[in-house]
């Protein structure tokens, strides 16, 4: 049975970059024992996830500030005043505490 390893198609491209980036390519391409082709593809891959990260995080900003409008407008529906959820927290564990701190000394 012949070796099934995955084999994948290479195809070759020419690219025009400046002298001194390439010399430098060959400089970090050493470093890592690696071919200018490997050495390219990796940059390349990280690239894209850099790319993949920033799109990530401005999804998340993009829906922080629909949520934001979506809080504001029920808000305004509901007629109800503005919350200060920092302050709503910090009431919160504050009775939390006192909770704990009744249970610890009735024992």
């Amino acid at each position: 049975m012949k070796n099934q390893l995955f084999t994948m198609l290479m195809v070759k491209i020419n690219v025009s970059i400046p002298e001194d980036f390439l010399a430098e390519i060959d400089k970090y391409k050493k470093i890592r024992k690696v071919t200018r082709s490997q050495f390219i593809i990796d940059a390349a891959k990280n690239y894209f996830i850099t790319i993949e990260t920033l799109l990530a995080k401005e999804r998340k900003s993009n829906a922080i500030n629909r949520l934001k409008k979506t809080r504001k407008e029920i808000m305004k529906i509901a007629s109800v005043k503005e919350i200060d959820v920092a302050e709503e927290l910090r009431k919160m564990r504050a009775g939390r505490s006192e909770e704990i701190e009744k249970r610890v000394i009735r024992k």
